[in-house]
């Protein structure tokens, strides 16, 4: 009964779910395995964060502090970050921002689909752009595509998720440098690559996302950024709800990013145990690795395998991320990388002869 208001573009529509947790290794939402909570040189401050904590109070709307705390990290201005509830809201707000109704928005495939759906909900129209073999990025037709729909914004997921792909930087400038439309690069998972710091403030038209979730491990708390010239973070703050990052976040995040050093040494770990698996899992004629510049792998099995592996992992209560419903991703499974102890167990859970077939 109540369809018949809802808008039209959600007739059809599909959201993003998560389904209910109950193997014991949860490796399928790229969350870092170590709990800060945990961690003896913050402990103490966290707890007292959350015991003075007036929780009577409106948090700062503009989250000054944390702002203030993440422009000595990047090395740039408060005025050129805005924060949100998540990466996730930060990709919303440019949409709300920029989007139309019928304006078009293009994507290259696969991707994060938040870019699709955020998209949808807004009204705008999406344009898929397919990889090319090996999950490369289609350069010249995301130009091409933009170029001809009149494209209001591109979506450039940087290094990519799900597949780990990195596009190079020439690549990047050369879609920024051919098209009219808003580039944005989704960055949330650039501390694990070797792509460094993209410094692209003096255009109004490029918008970089950030995240606290993947190594900084405060998914939890829910905690992304923008950055980008203050003329395009002046437009995201017209449509930023005011208080859309509770206090506590905001808090928190702001100790632990004082504290990073810890968590910056983590990286060689990540991107070691990260090669180590690419490495033994290529070991299996019927895996198809990709490398990754991301704190996950991508991994594309035989479709005679795939009913083995998935019943190993289950089989030792592990939690991967397996496409299904997406040609482009035919058996396809999603790993990220966890304590050394549970990596173990996923090169184990690969391998069709560690378990009975």
């Amino acid at each position: 009964m109540t369809e018949k208001y809802l808008k039209k573009c959600l007739r059809d529509f599909s959201n993003y779910e998560t389904k209910p947790i109950k193997e014991k290794h949860v490796v399928n939402a790229n969350e870092s395995p170590f709990n800060i909570i945990e961690e003896d040189s913050i402990k103490n401050t966290i707890l007292n964060i959350v015991k003075d904590y007036d929780f009577n109070r409106y948090p700062d709307p503009m989250a000054n502090e944390l702002r203030e705390e993440l422009a000595k990290f990047l090395g740039i201005k408060k005025s050129n970050i805005i924060c949100g509830n998540g990466g996730d809201e930060i990709i919303n707000l440019i949409i709300m921002t920029f989007i139309e109704p019928e304006d078009y928005v293009v994507v290259h495939s696969p991707s994060f689909e938040m870019y699709n759906i955020s998209t949808t909900i807004n009204n705008g129209k999406i344009i898929k752009v397919q990889d090319k073999e090996n999950y490369v990025i289609n350069t010249d037709k995301i130009i091409e595509e933009a170029n001809k729909n009149k494209a209001k914004i591109i979506f450039l997921c940087v290094p990519n998720n799900p597949t780990g792909y990195l596009m190079p930087k020439e690549e990047i400038e050369r879609i920024i440098n051919n098209t009219n439309s808003i580039i944005v690069l989704d960055e949330a998972y650039i501390e694990f690559s070797s792509l460094g710091q993209l410094n692209y403030l003096d255009n109004s038209r490029i918008i970089v996302i950030r995240t606290l979730s993947k190594l900084f491990g405060l998914a939890g708390l829910r905690i992304g950024y923008g950055v980008g010239n203050e003329d395009i973070i002046d437009c995201l703050n017209k449509v930023k709800p005011p208080y859309n990052v509770n206090g506590l976040t905001q808090k928190i995040a702001t100790e632990v990013l004082k504290n990073r050093e810890f968590i910056l040494d983590r990286i060689n770990f990540f991107k070691g145990e990260r090669d180590r698996i690419i490495k033994e899992l290529k070991n299996h004629e019927y895996l198809t690795v990709y490398n990754s510049n991301t704190n996950f792998v991508l991994v594309k099995v035989s479709p005679k395998k795939i009913n083995n592996i998935l019943q190993n992992l289950e089989n030792n209560s592990i939690l991967a991320k397996v496409y299904k419903g997406r040609p482009e991703l035919d058996n396809c499974i999603r790993i990220s990388i966890s304590n050394t102890d549970v990596n173990n167990l996923i090169i184990k859970s690969f391998n069709c002869r560690s378990e009975n077939e």
